[in-house]
């Protein structure tokens, strides 16, 4: 008997003593560690955390974590926390927090959900001394990054600037965007050899910017390299030298420039047109029903009854009866694909809604919505292909009306594919911070011709992504709102 007291004795020892090491241990990281609920309030603070932040612990404990993010990230966290509760542990977010000395300090932070799912360890380091220097490096110094095939992963602000471009038109574009000819691309391939050979290299390269204007630039290339040692790309820091060289025939090569230029903007183009295209198909469904056509034969017997030019009545009748063959077409079109006359088939949907992301970025380049995608490799499903890039672009067109709709200054969408195992699906997740949906109205978003758009003939978006999503591709799709935020999921069944 008291051998099992003296048991049960030594065990609370030592869990004490692992209680206290474990404090010991997270009060005396370089990092700031805290436990915060899953709506940012904090429950516990680390000794690094304090200074980090110039708060007290007791201070820490008294406040929301988000209520300290900036304003410019304060998305992202929330966007963050949504994505830590499915994904369980999330790296790589980074922020930007405001001190109780009003001064910014820039944090990367990862999130780990506790056992118990309502709990998140928070982990912040402080990057601000790194994120200065970068900014500097990004204003001031001509610089540009390329993978191994020649794509130009990132550009400084400077070099954008010196080239006349935009950031959005450089990054994701080939590098002959930017290339004086074709000799100059053979060129290229011969310094990536060189790299790889020798470690780095040094010379004069000669560009193009916007204008077709020939800039020569003193540059040094060196090679980038992941974990494994693998050359994953190449950074190309550069020096203005145009005023040291000579160029023969300036005006000659511009203009042949000037092609490459062309055929880069006809490709723009015909991504923007083929995204317009698709988001059509979802609108003129809206529109292609009943209340319109009665609206037209309501306005035509009005014209006829009224004293008119004839030459204008016969041209808006003419126009009238152009507009009702079109609109009964665009029903028999939505009448075939509601009854689904497609075939199934099996469909990578990663790559559907890559390209989807693709043309959605191209084409709102202008209106700077930040479009973040984590996209897990999984196995290709049986489906309807036309269907589910149907549903997902009306998700995702929904999205960009809220944020033009509320004038969200820094719209933010965020897509993730991911295999939920357990359950045999496949979860498509769609999060936008254009405000949510009000609980008024929440309740009836997938009702037919509900709408908060004052247009008559709208309303049949959601109702026909929930019948498809359903009826079709044999999944469930369910839409709520989360502090501010609207969260679109979409489970689809592996078999």
């Amino acid at each position: 008997m008291g051998t099992i007291a003296y048991t049960n004795k030594t065990t609370q020892q030592d869990l004490s003593t692992k209680m206290h090491e474990l404090n010991d241990i997270l009060n005396n990281s370089w990092d700031g560690i805290g436990i915060i609920d899953e709506r940012g309030n904090i429950v516990f603070s680390n000794k690094a955390l304090t200074p980090i932040l110039n708060y007290t612990k007791e201070e820490l404990l008294r406040v929301n974590f988000l209520n300290l993010v900036d304003d410019s990230t304060r998305d992202t966290m929330k966007f963050a926390l949504i994505k830590a509760r499915r994904l369980k542990h999330l790296t790589n977010i980074n922020i930007v927090c405001k001190r109780k000395d009003k001064q910014k300090v820039h944090l990367q932070c990862s999130l780990a959900l506790l056992g118990n799912q309502k709990y998140f360890v928070l982990n912040a380091k402080d990057n601000t001394e790194q994120v200065s220097k970068n900014q500097i490096i990004n204003e001031y110094v001509l610089s540009y990054q390329i993978d191994v095939s020649g794509i130009l992963l990132d550009v400084s602000d400077a070099f954008a600037k010196f080239m006349k471009y935009s950031k959005e038109e450089l990054v994701g574009r080939e590098y002959s965007l930017i290339r004086h000819d074709t000799a100059d691309e053979i060129h290229l391939n011969e310094l990536i050899n060189s790299v790889n050979k020798n470690g780095q290299w040094e010379g004069v390269l000669k560009l193009i910017e916007k204008n077709t204007n020939i800039l020569w630039l003193e540059s040094k290339i060196k090679p980038n390299f992941n974990k494994y040692g693998d050359t994953t790309g190449y950074v190309v820091l550069c020096f203005d030298a145009t005023d040291k060289y000579e160029v023969a025939n300036i005006y000659k090569e511009a203009n042949e420039g000037l092609a490459s230029d062309d055929e880069i903007e006809i490709e723009k183009i015909s991504a923007q047109t083929k995204f317009s295209a698709l988001g059509d198909v979802i609108d003129n469904i809206a529109k292609a029903w009943i209340a319109p056509l009665k609206d037209i034969d309501e306005h035509v017997t009005h014209i006829k009854d009224s004293n008119y030019d004839q030459k204008i009545l016969e041209e808006k009748l003419e126009s009238i009866s152009q507009m009702s063959n079109t609109l009964s077409e665009n029903i028999t079109t939505f009448n075939s694909s509601f009854n689904n006359t497609s075939q199934k088939k099996m469909v990578d949907l990663r790559e559907v809604i890559d390209t989807l992301l693709n043309m959605l970025e191209n084409s709102n380049a202008k209106n700077q919505v930040l479009i973040e995608r984590e996209l897990d490799n999984i196995p290709q499903i049986e489906t309807y292909e036309n269907e589910f890039r149907d549903v997902t672009l009306s998700i995702l067109t929904n999205s960009l009306e809220a944020f033009k709709r509320n004038k969200t200054l820094k719209p933010m969408v965020d897509v993730s594919l991911t295999l939920q195992e357990k359950e045999n699906k496949i979860l498509l997740q769609i999060i936008d911070n254009a405000g949510g949906i009000s609980k008024q109205i929440i309740d009836h978003i997938y009702d037919p011709y509900f709408t908060t758009k004052e247009e008559k003939g709208k309303g049949m978006g959601l109702y026909l992504a929930k019948t498809i999503v359903e009826t079709h591709l044999e999944g469930t799709i369910h839409i709520e709102n989360d502090d501010g935020m609207t969260v679109v999921s979409i489970y689809l069944p592996i078999n």
